[in-house]
C-alpha cells in the first residue's frame, strides 16, 4: 500500500483517538481554559476552520473538472450524466426496498436512511480521488460533475414518497450556500480553468491539498466516533445498513462501469459514489422534509436524522476509508479478469431486490 494511502488512513485514525480520549477538551483544561465559553469558542473555530477546509475541497474538485470538460463532446458529459442519476435513483428504491424488508428501524427512520445512503459523500468521494492519485491511477477530473448530479435524486425521490413538494428544498439551498460551492466551482472551471496559471495552480492545488486534506480526514475521524453513540441497540440492522448496503452498492458500481466500458479510474469513482452514504446535502433537506411531515413533533425529526448521520459518518464512512477502498479496487481487478464477475455483481442486487419485494415488511408503514 503506498505511503501516502497509509498516511491518509493514519489521519483519520488520529481523529477518533483524538475525539476518544478528548484531547482537545483536555488541553483547555491544562492551559486554565476550561470554561463554557471556551469550550463554545473552540468549538465554533474548529467547525470554521471544517467548513474552510471543505470549500477547498470542493472547490478544488469542481474547478479542476470543469477545465476538463472543454473540449470534450456533449456526449460524453450528457450521457454519463443521464446514467449517474438513473443509478442514484434505482439505488434509492433498492435501498428503501432493503430497509422496509430487513431493518428494525422504524418506517420514518428507513426514509431519511434512504435518502443518505441513495445520495452521495463529499468527503468519501475526496479521499477517493486521492486514493486513486497515491495509486497513480488516473481518472477524468470531469467525474465531479458525477457527484454534483447524484446528491439530489435520493432526496426527491424520499420527497415523493412522503408526499412533499419540491418548494420544500428550495429555502434550504438559498440558506445553506455552501451547497452551492461545487456546482459554481464547476462553471468557473468551465469558463476559467485554462486562465489560471501554471504556477498559481500548482501552489493553490498542489502544495496546499494534501495538508488540507489531511486535517480533513482527521475531522472525519473525529465526527465518525461522535456519531456511534446513538446507533446503540440496533447493531444488526447498523451493520446491514452501514456496510453491507455500501458493499452491494460498490459491487453494483464497478459492475455498472465496466458494462459501459469505463476506465479503472472512472469504475472506482461510479463505486465509491454508489458505497458511499451523504452527510452534508441529505441531512440539511430531510430535517427540514420530516419537520414538515411531523409537525409539530421537531424532536422525531431531529432523531431521526441522527440516526440517518450516525449510520453515514460513524459508520460509512470509517469503513470506506479504511477498507472499503481496497476492497472496491480489488473487484474491479476481478471483474477485469473475469465477465462473469461483472455479470455476477450487476445481477446481485436485482435478484436480492426481487427476493425482498416477496419478502413480506418486517414493520408495517404507519
Amino acid at each position: 500500500m503506498p505511503i501516502e494511502i497509509l498516511i491518509m488512513i493514519g489521519a483519520f485514525l488520529i481523529g477518533i483517538a483524538f475525539d476518544y480520549l478528548r484531547i482537545g477538551k483536555r488541553s483547555l483544561l491544562l492551559f486554565g481554559k476550561g470554561s463554557k465559553t471556551s469550550f463554545e469558542r473552540a468549538a465554533k473555530l474548529r467547525e470554521l476552520l471544517y467548513l474552510v477546509t471543505v470549500i477547498y475541497l470542493l472547490f478544488k474538485i469542481g474547478f479542476v473538472g470543469g477545465g476538463e470538460i472543454i473540449g470534450q463532446s456533449w456526449q460524453m458529459i450528457v450521457i454519463p450524466g443521464i446514467v449517474v442519476i438513473l443509478a442514484a435513483s434505482f439505488w434509492t428504491l433498492l435501498v428503501l426496498l432493503l430497509l422496509n424488508r430487513w431493518s428494525s428501524f422504524e418506517p420514518v427512520a428507513q426514509t431519511s436512511i434512504a435518502a443518505h445512503f441513495g445520495s452521495v459523500s463529499v468527503g468519501t468521494f475526496i479521499a477517493a480521488m486521492a486514493f486513486l492519485d497515491a495509486l497513480g491511477v488516473y481518472v477524468n477530473p470531469g467525474v465531479a460533475i458525477w457527484l454534483a448530479l447524484m446528491e439530489l435524486p435520493a432526496v426527491l425521490i424520499v420527497m415523493w414518497k412522503l408526499g412533499i413538494r419540491l418548494n420544500t428544498i428550495i429555502p434550504i439551498l438559498k440558506e445553506e450556500w455552501s451547497l452551492a460551492i461545487l456546482p459554481v466551482s464547476i462553471v468557473l472551471g468551465v469558463f476559467f480553468g485554462e486562465m489560471l496559471p501554471e504556477r498559481v495552480n500548482s501552489i493553490v492545488f498542489g502544495l496546499f491539498f494534501m495538508p488540507i486534506l489531511l486535517y480533513f480526514l482527521f475531522e472525519m475521524g473525529r465526527r465518525a466516533l461522535d456519531s456511534i453513540g446513538k446507533l446503540r441497540g440496533k447493531m444488526g440492522s447498523v451493520f446491514f445498513v452501514g456496510i453491507a448496503i455500501p458493499v452491494l452498492g460498490g459491487l453494483f458500481g464497478t459492475s455498472l462501469g465496466y458494462w459501459l466500458g469505463y476506465d479503472t479510474g472512472s469504475m472506482f469513482t461510479m463505486a465509491i459514489l454508489m458505497a458511499s452514504a451523504s452527510y452534508v446535502l441529505a441531512p440539511l433537506c430531510m430535517q427540514e422534509v420530516l419537520k414538515s411531515v411531523y409537525h409539530p413533533n421537531q424532536k422525531l425529526a431531529e432523531e431521526v436524522v441522527a440516526i440517518s448521520m450516525a449510520l453515514s459518518v460513524g459508520v460509512t464512512l470509517p469503513f470506506n476509508v479504511l477498507i472499503g477502498f481496497e476492497l472496491y479496487y480489488v473487484m474491479i481487478k476481478g471483474l477485469q479478469a473475469s465477465s462473469l464477475f461483472a455479470l455476477f455483481g450487476f445481477a446481485l442486487p436485482l435478484v436480492i431486490g426481487l427476493v425482498s419485494f416477496l419478502r413480506k415488511p418486517r414493520l408495517e408503514s404507519s
